[in-house]
C-alpha cells in the first residue's frame, strides 16, 4: 500500500502495496528565497558578463592592431608592394600593349611612382577594417631611419564597463620595426 496526500494534507491509503518515491509534499516555506538570492547575485553576474565582453573586445582590437602594424611595416619596408607590369621586348609587344591595363600596369616601364608610406597606411587601414569604428590613416605613423622602418598604430577602444579606465576609453598602441629591403 502507498499513501496518497490529498489537498488538505491528510494521508489516505490506497490498495497498492508498493511505495511511490514521489509521495512527499513540497513545502513552500522558502518560496521567496530564490527571488531574493537572484536579486543579490544577478547584478554581479551581469557585471561579470560585461567585463568578459570588454576583455574580448580589447583582445580583438589588440590582435587586429598588431596585424595592421605588421602589414604596414611590410609595405613600408619594401617587402611587399604592387606587382608592376613590364612589357616584354620582343615581337609580341604590340599585341600585349592593349592588355597592359588588365595585367596590372599601363604598358610602360615603371618610373618609381610607388609611395611606401601611403601603401603602408592603406595596408594598415585594410587590416583594421574589422574594428568598430574602423582604423583610419591618421592613426598610422610611418618613420624611416638608415636601415629600418618603424610603424606605429594607435587606436582607442570604448569600453562597456569602467573597470579598466574610469573614462571608459582605452588607448592602444602597437609598434613594429622591420629592416628595409635592399
Amino acid at each position: 500500500m502507498h499513501a496518497v496526500v490529498n489537498s488538505s494534507g491528510n494521508r489516505k491509503k490506497s490498495g497498492s502495496s508498493q511505495r511511490n518515491a514521489c509521495e512527499f509534499r513540497y513545502s513552500n516555506d522558502r518560496a521567496g528565497a530564490w527571488t531574493a538570492e537572484l536579486a543579490i547575485v544577478l547584478p554581479f553576474l551581469v557585471f561579470l558578463f560585461l567585463v568578459v565582453v570588454d576583455f574580448c573586445r580589447v583582445y580583438h582590437s589588440t590582435e587586429t592592431l598588431q596585424n595592421s602594424a605588421h602589414a604596414a611595416a611590410l609595405y613600408a619596408s619594401g617587402a611587399c608592394g604592387p606587382k608592376e607590369y613590364h612589357p616584354p621586348d620582343n615581337l609580341l609587344t604590340g599585341l600585349l600593349d592593349p592588355l597592359a591595363p588588365l595585367l596590372g600596369g599601363n604598358g610602360q616601364p615603371s618610373q618609381g611612382g610607388y609611395d611606401p608610406v601611403e601603401a603602408a597606411k592603406q595596408a594598415a587601414v585594410a587590416e583594421g577594417a574589422s574594428l568598430r569604428p574602423p582604423l583610419i590613416k591618421d592613426q598610422v605613423s610611418v618613420t624611416f631611419d638608415a636601415s629600418s622602418v618603424l610603424v606605429s598604430v594607435k587606436y582607442e577602444v570604448e569600453l562597456l564597463t569602467p573597470i579598466l579606465d574610469s573614462s571608459r576609453k582605452l588607448k592602444l598602441e602597437r609598434t613594429i620595426r622591420l629592416p628595409k629591403v635592399p
